[in-house]
């Protein structure tokens, strides 16, 4: 079966000449299942645009008009806001947001279209080249250093960690997890890694099926949204 995305943006009332270049942003499906398709349809009121949902990496941009309130979610590509589901998923845009990222997680019980949508507001996390965005989707305590950085996130919760080196260089990194209602700490991250100063990065700590050991991926930006044509 194939899976369309359908965004509806609330625009405002009135549109300012200088508010063409629109709103940026980036997907990631993070952990997809293979069977939902990588290319799906975005529509934004007006104009329907193919866009990509990698798995491993982050789309290209796209743009949706300034004014979008909230972003709907759909099974059918749909030409009329009155048949969207009504349990559909959405994701609501902040007033300020000019260029974000999407984190697209699996969504099993959700009928309509098994997806759960995360906004990553790029002004406000303010994350600059070299540093790394963590989001630990565990219910475990992550600690550890790289190289002279400290980390610390709790379960849950979000952290940022500066440049660990200057020029690319490379690094000691060792991690840590803490199980709930224990202090003792489990290493699953010890080796030498390559930074990539050019880029911004989200770092992502999930669950795995296959042992307590939480699973780690970093994910590269090396762009910059494209000027408005």
């Amino acid at each position: 079966m194939k899976y369309f995305l359908f965004f509806f943006c609330l625009l405002g009332a009135v549109s300012q000449a200088g508010e063409e270049a629109g709103i940026s942003f980036r997907t990631i499906f993070f952990k997809g299942p293979a069977a939902l398709p990588e290319q799906i349809y975005a529509f934004d009121g007006k104009n329907s645009q193919k866009i990509s949902l990698p798995k491993t990496n982050f789309s290209p941009f796209y743009r949706i008009p300034n004014g979008c309130q909230r972003v709907y979610f759909t099974m059918e590509s749909i030409v009329n806001p009155k048949l969207i589901p009504k349990n559909a998923p959405f994701l609501d845009i902040p007033p300020s947001t000019k260029n974000f990222y999407i984190l697209f997680s699996f969504d099993k019980s959700n009928e309509s279209l098994p997806i759960k949508p995360k906004l990553i507001d790029l002004q406000k996390i303010d994350l600059k080249f070299g540093e790394t965005y963590w989001f630990n989707l565990t219910d475990k305590l992550i600690v550890g250093k790289l190289g002279n950085i400290k980390l610390l996130i709790k379960p849950k919760e979000t952290f940022k960690t500066a440049n660990p080196t200057k020029g690319g260089e490379q690094f000691n990194s060792k991690i840590f997890y803490v199980k709930k209602g224990s202090k003792t700490l489990h290493p699953f991250v010890s080796h030498t890694w390559l930074h990539d100063d050019t880029a911004k990065q989200i770092g992502l700590i999930f669950n795995t099926s296959e042992s307590d050991a939480p699973g780690l991926i970093v994910i590269p930006d090396h762009g910059e949204p494209p000027s408005a044509e």
